[in-house]
């Protein structure tokens, strides 16, 4: 009888100078880690098969609840792919056991021996009930990881077969203190790192787009202008100024908006621009624009603009990019008969610049087509695309014109005119 309370009394001596060893190499080794994903193969190296048969690691990201960054099996045939199994049953913060009762309250959970029919209690589904039945759990211990009063952290101890005793729960938490030290230390780091490696990214990514938006902007052979949000010009290149004749500084119209453009107005061409600083990305109709309000010696010429939105961070309109091309002969004349079918007599062509001998902008005489069909002010802004407000501007342009105050006064000033 002696000799056997001597073997056991020495078979305790051995067991606990073996879990000191491990649980010793285990605080060691979270000391000198400099990784998370260290301390994860360190807790993998230790706990199985010394401690555990199974772990997972929770980590908590706020707004965005847990996420499973760590897992191991005591069995290889489990090992491989524990973490991508265990990922699609992620407890909620909201559970009321286990790991989201842990990460609220920041309490140990301690479950010595966990009968069969309780399990369906600790799982989500059926296929959940499945996969932990097939990984084992007979004794649960889940520990919250803390740093300072913060749990940012769950670790998941289970074995399959045989259970945790109420001394396993004191070493755990013990190390537990070591690993939320460490952890702690190492996510800050990491997360550190990753803004650092950001912020480095964007400023080579911002570099490399100033230079190439310098190049391709400088050395563009199609005229580019660049509006802000109001409509003001900020910048043009070299081929805006050859292709308008004028230097930007002395372009009367340089340092005000565009909306103060009364030929845009006329043309119905600044619907375009309202809808481009909107938003939308446009080509706009063939117009025929006197440059000569702006350029010494300047005529008429037919004018095709493109608009290309530049949204900031916020995805809000910071300016528009817009280029500038002149028609060619055949794109002349397939606008020349467009106008021509409103009724715009277009008498006189030379070389490129077309001349009318009509009081009407081609925008007022479409309108004006319009009235004399009997559409309204809605139908008239539906069929020409423009808001209803620019169909009055347009309206009231035409009036003037035509000296008249009523759309029958229009119409009847027009037919005598020979304009319709």
């Amino acid at each position: 009888m002696l000799v056997s309370i001597i073997l056991v009394h020495m078979e305790k001596v051995v067991t606990q100078a073996a879990l000191t060893d491990w649980s010793l190499a285990l605080k060691l080794g979270l000391q000198n880690a400099e990784s998370s994903q260290e301390i994860f193969a360190l807790l993998e190296l230790y706990f199985i098969p010394n401690f555990t048969d199974w772990y997972v690691m929770y980590l908590l990201h706020l707004g965005q609840g847990l996420e499973a960054v760590a897992a191991a099996h005591v069995s290889p045939e489990f090992s491989l792919d524990i973490l991508k199994k265990i990922r699609f049953f992620t407890p909620t913060l909201s559970d009321r056991v286990g790991v989201g009762m842990v990460i609220r309250t920041g309490q140990t959970e301690f479950l010595p021996e966990i009968p069969v029919a309780l399990l369906p209690a600790l799982c989500h589904n059926d296929e959940h009930l499945a996969l932990i039945r097939q990984f084992g759990m007979n004794s649960s211990l889940i520990l919250p990881v803390q740093h300072g009063q913060k749990t940012f952290a769950v670790l998941q101890l289970v074995r399959s077969t045989t259970v945790f005793e109420r001394t396993d729960v004191t070493l755990a938490e013990e190390i537990i203190h070591f690993i939320g030290n460490a952890l702690a230390v190492q996510i800050e780091l990491e997360e550190r790192r990753l803004v650092l490696a950001q912020e480095r990214r964007q400023r080579r990514i911002a570099q490399v787009g100033q230079l190439r938006y310098k190049t391709l902007f400088v050395a563009n052979p199609i005229s580019t202008q660049i509006l802000n949000q109001e409509g003001r010009t900020l910048e043009v290149n070299h081929a805006w100024e050859t292709f308008w004749g004028i230097r930007i500084e002395d372009d009367p119209s340089y340092h005000r908006s565009l909306f103060e453009n009364k030929q845009l107005h006329e043309t119905g061409v600044i619907d375009f621009f309202t809808r481009a600083l909107s938003g939308e990305e446009l080509i706009g109709p063939p117009t025929l624009y006197d440059t000569s309000q702006h350029t010494p010696g300047g005529q008429l010429r037919w004018i095709q603009t493109r608009a290309t939105p530049v949204r900031g961070s916020s995805g809000k309109v910071r300016e528009v990019i817009v280029l500038h091309e002149e028609l060619s002969e055949p794109e002349q004349a397939q606008a020349i008969k467009r106008l021509r079918a409103l009724g715009v007599r277009i008498p006189e062509i030379r070389g490129h610049s077309i001349h009318i001998h009509n009081p009407l902008s081609p925008r007022e005489q479409a309108v004006l087509q319009l009235i004399a069909a009997g559409h309204s002010n809605k139908e008239i802004a539906r069929i020409l695309t423009i808001s209803e407000h620019t169909a009055k501007f347009h309206i009231t342009g035409l009036f003037n014109k035509l000296g008249v105050n009523s759309k029958a006064m229009a119409v009847s000033n027009a037919v005598q005119k020979g304009l319709l």
